[in-house]
């Protein structure tokens, strides 16, 4: 482990090259007695906990000058306990594979035989190393650098995880090694020397063609309401994105199962593994979702050739659309009854905030895994600012989706004229849990304060559409909606709906 933090520490040496040093950065064990609070061992620290939490790279500056004086990088075993259930959840255990004591990432040489075995693990320390040491040079997170290759190793990115046509999943790829191109360009302009003699304009001019020359090649900052400032994505893109990562999702859920236990486990880690695969697209979603009634809008200058502010191309905005709503079909919410077998509760006493917390106690609940599903997209959509700025997008750019468009589509995607799964008892008990949400943050919205009087208006006119639709139907759940909605109507403030949560466990930190 410290060989492989060492590792990803010194990547930074790559990039201070191009700003004119050699070996700029020097890592050694901390001497015996010294400790890491005194200011002349900058220091990365190993943390070991059982709860959720973050690794951080912190630093002490000057007041006077801004200078970084004293650093310390804090890193955790969380991480990587997470890390391993996430690659045992994806990966099935050969029979008769031991476990080494170090790590769970024996598994992945049964797909892959030229890594070595705690290869991968280490790799995604060295990553870990390096982005936390990124901050402590004075970088902040650039959550754009997923769109131009690994552009930062101070994005966040999902691994990369491709299918064979055997339907495995190839693993040797999958994490960023070394410092990217925005890393090198950033440490060259922070910490370049100036030549002998140049003066405080010259160094400007300096400094500014250092930030031409990467615009030129695509090398770029973001400004985090971008729509291309996302947190475990990458692509060159949101939506191509999302387009890669479901068949990765459909192709592990179909594998998902005892399987991937080795022997002598414990099964309840199904469960407690489910929610990495059932909600493997959660970060693309949310990522493809961002796109609908957005603009780039990149930090520029004036003179610089950026465009302040870019519409996101309304055909792309509509594609999102339709591969978010796919995400609602009862065929991608429902689980197999074989797999719903096996994801065993938990041992009593044990705590495990990584499992969904079931509405239905010890057994687990699909509607509960597809209410998380439905509040991401229909949450995400239903955004009172992402609906104004559909509306004004609308008003700017003729032709760019409407919010009347948008709230239209997530009517009819909820209440489908047919049902398109395999198991129809099991899917309209599905699509029940998705039309009562959606109708829930239909009236959210409708009730919303922060929500323009347009914005309220749509809404309502999406929550009259729903109410049509179930004055038609006779059943129970049609009964219930219909009810709620004229309640909500005759008394708005008193009767706006509170959401069931769906008790999933939290994303970040992944």
């Amino acid at each position: 482990m410290r060989s492989a933090l060492k590792r990803g520490a010194l990547w930074w040496n790559t990039a201070f090259e191009q700003a004119g040093f050699r070996n700029a950065l020097r890592v050694e064990d901390l001497p015996e007695g010294a400790s890491p609070l005194d200011v002349r061992y900058p220091s990365i620290q190993w943390t070991n906990r059982s709860g959720r939490g973050w690794s951080v790279g912190m630093t002490q500056a000057d007041p006077r000058t801004g200078e970084i004086v004293h650093a310390v990088v804090q890193l955790d075993s969380h991480r990587m306990r997470t890390v391993s259930n996430y690659w045992n959840a994806s990966v099935p255990i050969g029979k008769g594979n031991e476990e080494p004591a170090l790590d769970s990432f024996a598994a992945l040489d049964n797909l892959d035989p030229q890594l070595l075995e705690e290869q991968v693990m280490l790799n995604r320390l060295a990553l870990l190393t390096c982005h936390e040491m990124g901050h402590v040079l004075g970088l902040d997170h650039n959550f754009v650098a997923s769109t131009f290759g690994r552009g930062s190793v101070m994005d966040y990115y999902a691994p990369r995880i491709k299918i064979r046509p055997d339907g495995s999943a190839d693993l040797s790829d999958a994490y960023m090694q070394g410092t990217g191109s925005y890393d090198n360009h950033a440490i060259e302009w922070g910490y370049s020397q100036p030549p002998q003699g140049e003066t405080p304009e010259q160094e400007q001019a300096r400094l500014s063609q250092i930030v031409s020359q990467g615009l030129a090649k695509g090398i770029v900052w973001g400004n985090e309401a971008d729509p291309r400032w996302n947190a475990y994505d990458e692509g060159a893109d949101p939506v191509s994105w999302l387009k890669q990562v479901w068949p990765v999702r459909d192709a592990l859920l179909t594998r998902y199962g005892p399987e991937t236990l080795p022997p002598g486990e414990p099964a309840s880690r199904l469960a407690s593994r489910f929610p990495l695969i059932y909600l493997f697209h959660r970060y693309a979603l949310a990522a493809a979702i961002n796109v609908i009634g957005s603009a780039k809008i990149p930090p520029s200058l004036a003179g610089d050739g950026q465009e302040p502010i870019a519409v996101w191309p309304a055909p792309s905005q509509r594609e999102a659309l339709q591969l978010v709503l796919k995400a609602l079909e009862a065929k991608e919410l429902e689980i197999s009854p074989d797999l719903w077998k096996t994801l065993a509760p938990r041992e009593p006493g044990l705590e495990d905030p990584e499992r969904f917390i079931s509405s239905a106690g010890y057994l687990f609940s699909p509607q509960d895994g597809a209410r998380a599903v439905v509040d991401l997209v229909a949450g995400g959509l239903l955004d009172a600012q992402r609906m104004q700025r559909l509306a004004v997008i609308a008003h700017e750019s003729p032709g760019a989706p409407s919010a009347q468009e948008i709230v239209l589509a997530l009517v009819h995607a909820a209440f489908p004229a047919t049902l398109t799964g395999a198991n129809s008892k099991s899917s309209e008990d599905i699509l029940l849990v998705v039309q009562a949400d959606v109708t829930e943050h239909l009236m959210l919205l409708a009730n919303d304060a922060s929500a323009t009087p347009e914005v309220q208006s749509t809404a309502l006119a999406g929550i009259d559409d729903v109410q049509k639709i179930v004055r038609s139907r006779e059943d129970p759940a049609a009964r219930r909606l219909n009810r709620e909605i004229g309640l909500f109507l005759s008394s708005p403030q008193q009767n706006t709906p509170k959401l069931k949560p769906s008790g999933a466990p939290p994303g970040p930190p992944i």
